[in-house]
């Protein structure tokens, strides 16, 4: 992550493990729309970190190839509004994907934001996966 200054002056920051979303400018007040920083973050980084809060999205957000995603069984995201039955969480055709300690919370909504022959239309989606592989989902809460 390349940081830049008031002055212009430009700093490497490096570091291990996961980059957290509020980095990336989420709030995770649960009133503040943090779809876009969460975005941010997970096209920038592979392994990111929820703390424990509650992000609010008002927009599907995608995976990438090898994203890791892990928070604490408090770290809750949730849709505020879901009319189209937009997804949460979505990832397609996709390879390397963790998801490890989130509360994921949908609303009601219909549809299928994907059409995909064999899979039914339904009623809040909170997660879709659609022909990706290395799939691990472990401790995860959805309502």
């Amino acid at each position: 992550m390349i940081l830049v200054s008031t002055s212009g002056a430009r700093f490497r920051r490096i570091f291990e493990g996961p980059a957290h979303v509020k980095w990336f400018g989420a709030k995770g007040d649960g009133t503040t729309d943090d779809t876009v920083a969460i975005q941010l973050a997970i096209n920038s980084y592979s392994h990111i970190y929820f703390s424990p809060s509650s992000y609010r999205i008002t927009d599907y957000v995608f995976l990438q190839d090898n994203s890791r995603i892990e928070g604490t069984r408090s770290s809750k995201i949730f849709m505020s509004t879901n009319p189209d039955g937009v997804n949460l969480i979505s990832a397609k055709d996709k390879v390397n994907i963790t998801i490890d300690n989130l509360w994921i919370e949908g609303v009601y909504g219909v549809g299928n934001p994907f059409p995909v022959p064999g899979v039914m239309e339904g009623q809040g989606v909170t997660l879709a996966v659609y022909g990706c592989r290395n799939v691990v989902i472990t401790n995860c809460y959805f309502t």
